[in-house]
């Protein structure tokens, strides 16, 4: 039998165990988007509860911001804000200038009530409580080794990778990221439907990228966020779900519940899959606009908001196609690089965008930065405003390239519009 046919074989039993359609969790209030490209598996949950006795409030504005008429240009495209907001399946849009909701929307079933998920997001929430354990003392430094902090995987391929490396996604850990046949998110699913498998069992089994140097390329995985889950257990003694509450979600007056998706033995995945409110999605985007506070409250360090939203200058720029070429532009000894087009994402051929600590930032010094989830997910962040604009949607166009670019620009579009 071939390694193709034993994929399968695998796949397929895994899918027999009792596994479920991936999406949101069954609890009361939640409406859960699905669609044909979830992915299947079958996770367990925990439910961060808001047990403040405060909730950080957002008031309607009464000069409410209209989204008509609202124009902006993507690939040399003039598009408006209403026929995007319905070509890409949106299930709900917030404009929150300060603690005053400008625009408020939701579409289908979605309501205030509904919780979506966070996908990708759920990087950039993961930054934020490493940020805030290293404010605690719980974590050193983030140039500390992964095997200081997560002895389950001290002897695999991260042992000698250190936090910052993880932090800025360039640890040179084996994974192919997408949601193709061959993609290792599918046989990482498989390889947890077994049920003594674990998530930190599966990190541990990575191997790493033959000559690469962790540091000197942008290889986007969503390994490396997941052993900073693995990291933030170790480090706190708590799991990070207790650690969310207690350090994020109660001090910040968050007004509803949250869950978070796990692994069958309860071990969340780092990676993703906060599922939220819409408006707590924009009060986390607002600790960001605010250098990390809320109601008055210092939440993530206001260093922390500096640092993890400025774009890292990787070596030798990005990794892709399997392959180091000796011939790739690294920085020279005085910091100067060869090609800096090299930092495009990979999903944004046009704007020069740059990563920090799991944010997307641009590199055109407006110092705004987003958060991005799979499906449309999105938290824009503009400080000097103080605008936050959150995004959910239900969009299964998955490849679209320069998607992350459009929803830029569009928010952008947005911001101008708002005094």
């Amino acid at each position: 039998m071939n390694k193709i046919n034993i994929k399968l074989l695998l796949f397929s039993v895994a899918l027999l165990m009792g596994t479920t359609a991936y999406s949101m969790t069954k609890a009361p209030e939640i409406q859960a988007p699905r669609s044909e490209k979830q992915l299947p598996v079958k996770w367990k949950t925990k439910t961060i509860s808001n047990l403040s006795d405060h909730i950080s409030e957002l008031k309607t504005s009464d000069k409410k911001l209209s989204l008509e008429n609202i124009t902006y240009v993507s690939e040399g495209k003039s598009l408006t804000v209403t026929d995007t907001l319905t070509d890409t399946a949106t299930l709900g849009l917030l404009v929150l200038k300060q603690d005053q909701v400008l625009h408020e929307e939701y579409f289908g079933n979605s309501t205030q009530k509904t919780l979506f998920p966070s996908y990708s997001i759920n990087k950039s929430i993961t930054s934020a409580m490493v940020g805030i354990a290293l404010h605690d003392g719980t974590i050193r430094s983030i140039d500390d080794s992964v095997a200081q902090y997560a002895p389950v995987l001290a002897s695999s391929s991260y042992k000698d990778v250190s936090l910052r490396h993880l932090l800025q996604m360039s640890s040179g850990i084996k994974f192919n990221e997408g949601y193709g046949f061959d993609a290792d998110y599918k046989w990482m699913i498989t390889y947890l439907g077994w049920p003594p498998n674990t998530l930190d069992g599966y990190i541990a089994g990575r191997g790493h990228i033959e000559n690469f140097v962790p540091g000197t390329y942008w290889h986007y995985i969503g390994m490396d966020p997941a052993a900073l889950a693995t990291v933030l257990r170790g480090a706190t003694g708590m799991s990070m779900s207790d650690y969310m509450q207690e350090k994020l979600w109660t001090p910040a007056g968050m007004e509803s519940i949250a869950t978070l998706e796990t692994d069958r033995h309860g071990l969340e995945m780092g990676f993703c899959c906060t599922n939220m409110t819409l408006r707590d999605f924009a009060r986390f985007g607002k600790i960001y606009a605010n250098q990390g506070k809320i109601g008055g409250v210092q939440i993530v360090p206001a260093a922390w908001v500096k640092e993890s939203t400025t774009p890292t200058d990787y070596r030798c720029g990005k990794y892709e196609d399997k392959a180091i070429t000796p011939d790739e532009p690294c920085l020279t000894a005085e910091g100067g690089r060869a090609n800096p087009a090299q930092d495009k994402s990979a999903d944004s051929p046009n704007t020069i965008i740059g990563y920090g600590y799991m944010w997307w930032v641009p590199k055109d010094g407006k110092e705004d930065f987003i958060a991005v989830g799979l499906k449309g997910q999105f938290i824009y962040v503009d400080p000097k405003k103080n605008l936050v604009i959150a995004k959910v949607s239900n969009d299964l166009n998955l490849d679209k390239k320069g998607y992350t670019d459009q929803m830029l620009a569009m928010f952008r579009a947005i911001g101008e519009k708002v005094e």
